[in-house]
């Protein structure tokens, strides 16, 4: 499943930055700041990879929301 991030150079490249050239942290600042995040890739020209990424940003979404205590 995450073959395709070491197999193509121009996805590694693109998602796999180094540490202190990713701007983003995950989404645990931007839950709290109330902020969306939007996937904006052509399925068309990227229909796997899209996909891909749609479930991981849904997974770690899912995760960070409901690794945080209910507020009554």
């Amino acid at each position: 499943m995450t073959n395709i991030f070491i197999s193509d150079y121009d996805v590694a490249n693109t998602f796999c930055a180094e540490k202190d050239c990713n701007s983003f942290t995950g989404f645990k600042e931007v839950i709290e700041q109330g902020k969306i995040v939007v996937l904006n890739m052509n399925i068309a020209i990227f229909k796997n990879l899209s996909k891909l990424l749609a479930a991981y940003l849904k997974l770690d979404f899912q995760s960070e929301v409901l690794s945080r205590p209910y507020k009554w």
